[in-house]
């Protein structure tokens, strides 16, 4: 006969997998994709010369992405990831950073 354990057993976690990691970076990035976007089409010049390309936000616009992504990476990356240990792509695939 087993005697019962003070503690329940706990499985260790298992380490999210590279398909989850990079599916939370691209998350992350999708605000920033989307005011660049919209900056670019509202006031952006483009170039389709040849076989590329090309966007260019200068001034205003180019300022306001500019602090728009730098506060973007401040809340999520050091507020939100530091208090909570999840950016919002990671919470979206249920990935936590725990302590080293």
């Amino acid at each position: 006969m087993s005697e019962p354990t003070a503690f329940p057993s706990t499985s260790p976690r298992a380490f999210a997998g590279w398909g989850s990691r990079v599916g939370a970076v691209l998350l992350d990035s999708i605000p920033t994709l989307i005011v660049f976007v919209a900056l670019t089409a509202a006031f952006g010049e483009s170039d389709a010369s040849g076989s590329g390309a090309s966007f260019q936000l200068t001034g205003v616009p180019f300022l306001i992405y500019f602090l728009f992504s730098i506060g973007w990476f401040v809340y999520n990356w050091i507020i939100r990831q530091g208090s909570t240990g999840q950016t919002v792509g990671k919470k979206i695939l249920g990935i936590t950073v725990l302590g080293a």
